[in-house]
């Protein structure tokens, strides 16, 4: 039996599909419910598997407390869908890419570089879940100083410092003496109040006795990041431990790299397509985005490409991912040089940037001015090379059908749910999977 197809599901797909079981009022109701039904047979059935991203967890996370209900049924849903079988964060795609690029290896991707069957949606930590785990972990003399403070009300600046002195060595660490305090129960809440803090979990968050048992000397750090990369792992609790956007942001923050900043980099595209339009004249602008609407500047676009790359050299992001050492006048010479394609990740993003950029540039009475969903958009679109069958709404589906054509790849672009099911296929109704693999990962030979 031939492997399952990679679909990949627009962001308002995990939402529909959740409302359609929600005992709230939901007028599309019918048409998710049948679109449920037939999609989880076709999985079951083999012939699809649906997987999930960084940018899908992003988008659906609630924007507030009042929203949070919502956010953990699109996190059920995502996990009845996907179980741990997600896409890689983006900027880990793109430095491994560039690496095996590097290398002189040809294609440059592989399925093991974009897919995840562990739910790892997040960044590959520098250091592995030790180093994470000890970047994690809170400040041992700024929790006796919290303590203290409960203990004794009005403990003045000199007596803290007594305090700590006694308690801590040179290097901040716990003296033996008292790590056995940190176990106590009575702690925990200083405890889960410094992690609240620092990550937007609540104090109570099942799992912060590791930390405890960390800072006491009982557990490794590697504890802690194994414990924190287990909760983002399992989504719906995850959900229902960050109750807003707000929270999120605080977490996400911690894990924001270099790849997330690739994506980022496209918020502020629009002033460098602004400065390529005044390079060439409005009229000019005019004729090229007539002339292809999703015009996206090979110049400027060039320009961009390189730009992040080397911010990927600068960053030592393309020097690991498990692969041999890369030498700087192999990257320089194979990478930076490379044609416009051999780095499929890197590649769809900005010619899915440049679609939405674009808009940005056409003169207009009412100039298109960005929306903040647009960087979701691009890296949806990003994930172009690693998928069979990617979904996404009527107005992007042109740009990424461009996108699929300018890099040669044969990933099927649907634009409604009923397109997809057509694509995938729908035991004793629907059409067989198309023969032949689609996406960048089996190109045409």
């Amino acid at each position: 039996m031939p492997a399952p197809l990679v679909a990949y599901l627009d962001s308002s797909d995990w939402s529909n599909l959740a409302a359609a079981v929600s005992p709230e009022p939901f007028a599309a109701r019918d048409r998710w419910l049948d679109a449920r039904r037939r999609l989880l047979a076709s999985r079951d059935a083999g012939r699809v598997e649906f997987r999930y991203s960084q940018a899908v967890v992003d988008e659906a996370f609630p924007l507030s407390a009042q929203h949070q209900e919502p956010g953990v049924a699109r996190a059920r849903t995502i996990a009845e869908f996907c179980g741990q079988l997600c896409l890689r964060e983006m900027g880990d795609i793109v430095a491994a890419e560039a690496r095996r690029l590097a290398q002189g290896l040809r294609p440059p991707f592989a399925p093991d570089l974009a897919r995840s069957d562990t739910g790892s949606w997040f960044p590959d930590f520098e250091g592995g879940p030790e180093a994470f785990g000890k970047g994690a972990m809170p400040d041992a003399a700024e929790l006796l100083r919290d303590i203290a403070r409960e203990e004794m009300p009005g403990i003045g600046r000199k007596k803290l410092r007594q305090v700590e002195a006694l308690c801590v060595d040179k290097k901040g660490r716990l003296l033996p003496e008292h790590r056995a305090r940190l176990l106590d129960p009575s702690v925990r809440p200083q405890i889960g109040a410094m992690v609240a803090e620092k990550f937007g979990l609540p104090a109570d968050a099942p799992g912060l006795d590791v930390v405890a048992r960390a800072l006491a000397g009982d557990l490794p750090p590697s504890a802690v990041g194994e414990w924190l990369i287990g909760l983002m792992r399992d989504l719906p609790l995850l959900f229902s431990l960050l109750p807003s956007q707000e929270n999120a942001d605080k977490l996400f923050g911690y894990l924001r790299g270099p790849g997330w900043q690739v994506a980022d980099a496209i918020a502020q595209a629009a002033g460098g397509m602004r400065e390529f339009v005044a390079e060439v004249g409005l009229d000019a602008a005019r004729r090229m985005t007539a002339e292809r609407p999703w015009f996206d500047a090979p110049a400027w676009r060039a320009k961009l490409r390189e730009r992040l790359l080397a911010h990927l050299w600068e960053k030592g992001r393309a020097r690991r991912q498990g692969l041999p050492r890369v030498r700087g006048e192999d990257w320089f010479r194979h990478v930076h040089g490379s044609p416009f394609g051999s780095l499929p990740t890197l590649d769809a993003f900005l010619a899915a940037g440049g679609a939405v950029v674009a808009k940005a540039a056409v003169p207009s009475a009412q100039p298109y001015r960005g929306r903040v969903s647009d960087v979701g958009d691009i890296t949806h679109m990003a994930y172009l090379p690693h998928v069979d069958v990617l979904r996404c709404d009527r107005g992007n589906a042109a740009a990424a059908r461009a996108v699929a054509e300018e890099l040669g790849l044969r990933t099927l672009v649907a634009p409604t749910i009923e397109d997809l099911l057509a694509f995938v296929g729908d035991p004793g109704v629907g059409a067989p999977p198309p023969p032949g693999r689609a996406g960048a990962l089996t190109p045409p030979t």
